[in-house]
Order: structure tokens, then C-alpha cells, then sequence
């Protein structure tokens, strides 16, 4: 059989071709190679059918089988691969997507606590600042006509964040005292103390660190000290009687702190001495360890 005639099939099947006859083989892949390149249209056929060429001629080369039989479409493999691909892809970008999404949520969240406790703290701030003396005579008005004005914007987003009625309720109440102490122009100390107690547990409603009876502790010494001056005795004993039970409720939490135990030991003794002087009806000695209260209540908070 003549050069020009051998057949692909011919040359592929032969156990063991001789080494002269490499110039056959040459012409052999030369006409594959064509009939290939006219069947396969695209890119990745071309190189399917060169792999498919080559693997032939090497396979005459060394006596092996032709490997005549490789595909020259992508196998269903890859495409499986492709899709799985896809698929992780389109997964992850919508992970990618409600991960996002839950972080905006949450920014928001922040922002709006955030926003309620600078609103609560500048309520606070007012109010106890004239229960504390600090601001008295026109000062305290002003300062209390501020607290008053303030409110109703804090006790909106309050609300919207889905703050208790009846806390609010109980602020809105303290508010419209300390209102009318103002035009009355009454001692307005004990109105606007009220206001701080009735916005204790708002701030743990907003995300405040510190609890809500940490909070409490620091109206109730407060008062205290406007019921000794007042003569108001019956009334600082129930608040004593009612600040140690606070106390005990939230003294563990505050021992369990960095630096809790020195905090609750400081507590500690200004809660027994304050029990002390009530009970012996020494107004001296009740202002002071109502003093020793309040500074214990700051080291209380600097621990949360």
C-alpha cells in the first residue's frame, strides 16, 4: 500500500509499525488534524481535537491502541463542574448579600441606641443637677425648663425603639411635676429628682451598660437626703429599707465585674451607714453617708 492511500485506521491498529514508515504517520495526523478542524467550529473543539490527534500518532509511535475514542466535546464532567461553580458563586453572593444587610441593621440599631442614651443622659443630666443643688435660683429654672423641653423628642425615638408605655408613662408624669414646679415657682429639687428615678429603667432599655438598679441606687440616695432635710424621717427609712434590697439584687453582678469586688465593698459601707443614721434619725450623719452613697454609685458604674 503506497504512502498516500495508508488509512488513520490502518496505521493506529498496527501492533508494532516500523521506524521507517515515521513520514506515514506524519501525513496520517496532517489528515485528521484537517477532518477535525472542519468538523470543530469553535476554539475548545480545535484544541480537543489536536489532544485527540496527538494522542494518536504517540500511540502508533509505541505500539499502543490509538486513542481515537477522546471526546472532542467538553465532557458532561466539566460541565457538572461549571454549573457547581455557578451555583457556590450565586451562594456566596447571597450570603455576601444578607451578611450586609444584617450589618446595615445592626449600624442602625447602634445608632439609634446611641441616640437614646445621649437623649436619656441629657435628660438625666438636667434633672439632677437641681436635685443635687447644683443649679438652683434662675439657673435651675433654666436648667429645668431644658429637661422639659428635651424630653418629648427622647421620649418619641424611645417609643419607636420600643420602649415600655408604662416607663414612659412614669416620665411623662415626673416631667409634668417638675413642669409645674417651675411655674410655680416651688422648690423644684424633689420634682426633678423624680425624674431621674423614673428614667432609670429606660437606660437599660437603650442599651446602657450599667443596670437599671444601679441607676435607682443613685435616686434613692438622693432622696434620701431631701427627706432628712424635709423631716421627712418615715419616708427615708422605707428609701434606706428599699435601697439595701436594690443592693442586694444587683451585688453580685457588680463583684463579678473587673475590679467589682473593691466597687461592692465601697457600697457596702456607705449602705450600712446610711441605714444606720436613718434609723437613729441623725440628719448629720444621714447627709454624709447619703454623700458616701451617691460617690459609691460612680465607682458602682465605672466598672460596667
Amino acid at each position: 500500500m503506497g504512502v498516500g492511500v495508508v488509512r488513520f485506521r490502518d496505521v493506529a491498529h498496527r501492533p508494532n509499525p516500523p521506524a521507517a514508515n515515521g513520514f506515514m504517520y506524519s501525513s496520517c495526523c496532517d489528515r485528521t488534524l484537517r477532518r477535525m478542524k472542519n468538523t470543530c467550529r469553535d476554539t475548545s473543539s480545535r484544541r480537543a481535537a489536536h489532544v485527540a490527534a496527538w494522542s494518536a500518532v504517540f500511540a502508533v509511535a509505541v505500539g499502543l491502541p490509538a486513542m481515537a475514542s477522546v471526546a472532542i466535546n467538553p465532557s458532561p464532567g466539566a460541565n457538572n463542574t461549571r454549573t457547581t461553580t455557578t451555583n457556590t458563586r450565586r451562594a456566596d453572593s447571597e450570603q455576601n448579600q444578607q451578611t450586609e444587610a444584617a450589618q446595615q441593621r445592626e449600624a442602625g440599631e447602634t445608632s439609634d441606641t446611641r441616640a437614646d442614651l445621649a437623649g436619656l443622659f441629657k435628660v438625666e443630666d438636667a434633672a439632677e443637677a437641681i436635685a443635687e443643688g447644683e443649679q438652683t435660683g434662675a439657673n435651675g429654672l433654666t436648667t429645668g425648663h431644658q429637661a422639659v423641653i428635651t424630653w418629648p423628642t427622647v421620649r418619641a425615638t424611645l417609643s419607636q425603639n420600643g420602649a415600655a408605655a408604662s416607663e414612659l408613662a412614669s416620665v411623662d408624669h415626673a416631667i409634668a411635676m417638675l413642669r409645674y414646679g417651675l411655674r410655680s415657682h416651688a422648690d423644684i429639687a424633689r420634682a426633678a429628682n423624680e425624674v431621674t428615678g423614673a428614667l432609670a429603667p429606660l437606660f437599660t432599655r437603650a442599651g446602657d451598660k450599667v443596670p437599671a438598679d444601679v441607676h435607682y441606687l443613685d435616686y434613692l440616695g438622693r432622696s434620701i437626703k431631701l427627706d432628712v432635710q424635709s423631716g421627712d424621717w418615715s419616708r427615708a427609712q422605707r428609701e434606706a429599707t428599699t435601697s439595701q434590697s436594690r443592693w442586694a439584687a444587683v451585688r453580685s453582678r457588680v463583684k463579678a465585674r473587673p475590679a467589682g469586688a473593691a466597687a461592692a465593698a465601697e457600697f457596702d459601707r456607705a449602705a450600712g451607714a446610711i441605714m444606720t443614721a436613718v434609723h437613729a434619725r441623725n440628719v448629720k450623719a444621714t447627709l454624709k453617708a447619703a454623700t458616701m452613697t451617691g460617690n459609691a454609685v460612680d465607682t458602682v458604674e465605672k466598672v460596667f
